[in-house]
């Protein structure tokens, strides 16, 4: 789960709680892998759909089929050799065609983000998936600490279930998404485009248009045309 442990302060009727999640040992490892699998067992015997059965469901039911799976690839290659543009025309100085790629690469992408979205989408609703939250909420439950006595915030997976929705345990859970998703976010801030993007502040480092102008270009393809060829004015 964490790479390393993570601090989590926050305020919990109005007493400052000062928490610890911890990185997972071995023996918690070896229980996070048991639960795992437990879950899924029972949510196969009750009839849900494993990862695999799900995407050929999806075939047969025309929601994802080889038509779609080849227009992802094409964009992803598409994005791939803008990608090298961008940077030739970074190196060559052309700094108004390179704008152009920039914003085409962006809208590029979000094309491929929302065919992967339909594609995966109705793989979260799988065996799999609900056998990873429960492993999830295991983790949070096993090696959540208070950081001023080292005793467990927790005192078992169904105390945990039981306040699922108070406020501090959803301070918990929320920390600890954020923290499993920063290498994606790492990710899609260090995008070719992106980091041009932030380069020539036209984007902040959260990723949002800092202008209207800006962010009607990131939304709207039909505005967008690579002209190669142009001059290196800015």
């Amino acid at each position: 789960m964490l790479k390393k442990d993570l601090k989590v302060n926050f305020k919990y009727n109005k007493n400052p709680i000062k928490l610890v999640v911890r990185s997972e040992n071995y023996k918690v490892s070896q229980v996070l892998k048991a639960e795992y699998a437990v879950a899924f067992r029972r949510a196969i015997g009750m009839g849900v759909a494993t990862r695999a059965s799900m995407s050929e469901l999806l075939k047969r039911e025309g929601v994802w089929t080889e038509i779609d799976e080849e227009k992802l690839l094409q964009k992803t290659i598409g994005a791939g050799l803008l990608e090298v543009q961008l940077m030739t025309a970074e190196e060559e100085g052309l700094g108004v065609v390179a704008k152009q790629i920039a914003f085409k690469l962006v809208n590029m992408r979000s094309e491929i983000y929302d065919l992967v979205k339909i594609k995966h989408e109705p793989l979260q609703h799988t065996a799999e998936s609900i056998a990873e939250d429960v492993q999830l909420d295991n983790f949070i439950t096993l090696c959540t600490y208070d950081a001023t006595n080292g005793k467990p915030y927790f005192r078992d997976h169904n105390d945990f279930l039981a306040r699922r929705d108070d406020a501090d345990a959803k301070k918990v859970y929320v920390a600890v998404i954020e923290e499993l998703s920063r290498d994606n976010f790492e990710l899609i801030r260090n995008l070719p485009e992106n980091k041009w993007l932030l380069e020539h502040k036209l984007i902040d480092k959260n990723g949002a248009a800092i202008s209207e102008e800006v962010l009607k270009l990131l939304e709207d393809e039909e505005e967008l045309e690579v002209v190669i060829g142009e001059d290196k004015a800015e």
